[in-house]
């Protein structure tokens, strides 16, 4: 017979460790014995609770009203994307993982986006930034990836918003407020119009 369990240990420090007991019976001439063994299980329970914060956050990034979520290594190798960043790039997330995935833009796209890439890398800070496709304008937040504490950036998360309407929409006020401003110019400098009853020209001021 086998038992496997965990409990919590305390070192002659004082320090508290988890350990994974495996106890098991053995027969011997002598008699039944239980043989045990103990082994620390603390760097595992980090990677675990670590991974369950990525898996949950990756889950909640999935949902977010994006149009591109993709985890790319730094030498820009596709790990992950969502479906409709795929779709952008006419493929799906099952064909575009492993590639290149700056390499499938125009060369002035893939350059300007490598340089905010490599920034975010090399300052360990998130980078925000507008470029243009296809004629759309994109919003994009890139996001460091570390695989430990301390350590150096191996990938980073790119998130990509389309804001072309926003935009459109941002340059129709502006246009709207530029000729409410030239109407009020106007109301405070005088016009005039003609009067065909009284065939005269009436002056606003």
């Amino acid at each position: 017979d086998e038992l496997l369990f965990r409990k919590i240990l305390v070192a002659k420090s004082g320090e508290r460790f988890p350990v994974e007991i495996n106890t098991r019976l053995i027969e011997t001439p002598e008699g039944e014995f239980a043989f045990s063994v103990a082994r620390d299980i603390g760097p595992r329970l980090e990677t675990e609770n670590r991974l369950r914060k990525q898996s949950s956050h990756l889950e909640a990034l999935a949902k977010a009203p994006v149009d591109v979520i993709a985890l790319i290594r730094v030498d820009g190798t596709l790990l992950s994307i969502n479906e409709s960043g795929a779709a952008a790039l006419g493929s799906t997330p099952e064909e575009l993982v492993g590639r290149d995935i700056l390499a499938m833009l125009p060369p002035e796209v893939a350059e300007n986006r490598r340089g905010h890439m490599e920034e975010a890398v090399r300052t360990g800070q998130p980078v925000r930034f507008e470029d243009e496709r296809n004629d759309r304008r994109f919003l994009h937040q890139v996001f460091p990836v570390r695989e430990s504490d301390g350590g150096e950036p191996s990938a980073i998360v790119t998130f990509a918003t389309d804001i072309t309407e926003r935009c459109r929409r941002e340059r129709e006020q502006e246009s709207l407020l530029a000729w409410f401003e030239e109407a009020q110019q106007l109301d405070r400098v005088g016009g005039w119009y003609w009067d065909l009853e009284a065939d005269e020209a009436i002056w606003t001021r």
